[in-house]
């Protein structure tokens, strides 16, 4: 069965147009923001107490709308559907829209409504946003790469790319965690950490959306 076969439910995005949106997403959204704010935070999630805060919010709501609504493939061999998966990440990311990380200064200067320097709340926030990358990362390697064989040499390419941008979101994740809580590192590692993953799993959503294709780089098989 094809990617034709498995089309989306939503009546005004076409299936890969979706996929497309969600990758340009996770590609842009970190410069956006810092080219906006003007300011270099320590973490994308800071940039909610800035000017950049209702774009940061809106987009991953929206992202997790679109993850929540996505339809891909049903579940056969596999254990979790791909909807599962979007569903739970969806979820995530939403919980990460709505529950900001902590104020890094002092709680009467906070600029926007919503302001905290609560421990559990920022566990909840980075816990989800650390869930949704590990959910992201298992459909990138595991599903992404599914197809009839034997496969093309260029759906052969495709699945090295996506396999690498899957474990490559759990390899990030790892070796942050190892050098902020082993290490103590802090400084920009969270904020360059989040734009690596957001990378990653921006180029396996654009390229599963076909955006290689509007390029004349992926063939159209």
């Amino acid at each position: 069965m094809t990617d034709q076969d498995y089309k989306g439910i939503n009546t005004n995005l076409s299936y890969f147009t979706l996929r497309k949106i969600i990758g340009w997403f996770g590609l842009l959204l970190p410069w956006t923001i810092w080219i906006v704010s003007g300011t270099y935070e320590k973490s994308i999630s800071a940039y909610y107490y800035t000017v950049s805060g209702v774009i940061f919010t809106s987009v991953i709501a929206i992202l997790g709308v679109f993850l929540i609504s996505y339809r891909g493939y049903q579940k056969q061999e596999e254990k979790i559907s791909d909807n599962v998966i979007t569903w739970i990440a969806g979820v995530l990311i939403i919980i990460v829209a709505a529950v900001p990380s902590l104020y890094p200064y002092q709680i009467e200067d906070c600029p926007t409504p919503i302001c905290h320097q609560s421990d559990f709340w920022g566990s909840l926030h980075f816990g989800s946003a650390a869930a949704f990358f590990i959910a992201m990362g298992y459909l990138s390697a595991f599903h992404f790469t599914r197809g009839h064989k034997p496969i093309s040499s260029d759906k052969y390419t495709r699945n090295i790319i996506y396999r690498f941008c899957g474990f490559g979101m759990w390899v990030v994740l790892g070796l942050t965690g190892i050098l902020f809580f082993i290490f103590n590192l802090r400084g920009h590692l969270v904020f360059w950490s989040e734009v690596i993953l957001l990378v990653l799993f921006g180029a396996s959503w654009c390229i599963k959306g076909k955006s290689l294709v509007d390029l004349g780089i992926q063939k159209d098989d």
